[in-house]
């Protein structure tokens, strides 16, 4: 069996059993930093709800006031947080840094990065983020890491 993590998997069973598990950290990381960009957008543009205004036929007269409601905004100027800073996260803010946005991250294991990025607690990525993004394995450590405490803490529009 192969995962990131073997988070839903026995490893000690599989191993007395005789079955191997692999770890490929990281083995999807495009993928997820793909899909977080196109989404964030796609939700900040108001795109879906626009596809939907267009299949219902609501072109009838008025409909220019359509751009008003769904012209939505960008993703430049925004202040993204990153709960885990690990591979994921890293690729995310690597991609994202020059639409520019503020990258922020919360990640104790993380002692080495690029400075444009601001470490900082969780308390405070929550309280000045846009956008928050949770790329954290499932631990003992990490359950209810992300709780109605920290979620409190958001501004009034955010995204998670």
């Amino acid at each position: 069996m192969c995962r990131g993590t073997p988070s839903n998997v026995a490893v000690a069973q599989a191993s007395a059993l005789g079955i191997p598990v692999f770890f490929t950290p990281a083995r999807n990381a495009q993928a997820v930093a793909e899909m977080f960009i196109s989404n964030v957008i796609m939700l900040l543009r108001n795109t879906i709800p626009g596809i939907d205004w267009l299949k219902g036929r609501n072109w009838q007269a008025g409909a220019h006031d359509s751009y008003l409601h769904f012209k939505g905004n960008e993703l430049a100027g925004r202040t993204v947080g990153m709960v885990g800073f690990g591979a994921i996260g890293q690729l995310i803010a690597g991609m994202i840094r020059n639409y520019p946005c503020d990258i922020r991250f919360f990640d104790p294991y993380v002692t080495e990065y690029d400075p444009v990025y601001t470490k900082c607690s969780l308390e405070e990525l929550f309280s000045t983020s846009d956008v928050v993004s949770v790329h954290l394995p499932v631990t003992e450590e990490t359950k209810d890491m992300i709780d109605a405490r920290v979620l409190t803490l958001m501004k009034k529009t955010p995204f998670l």
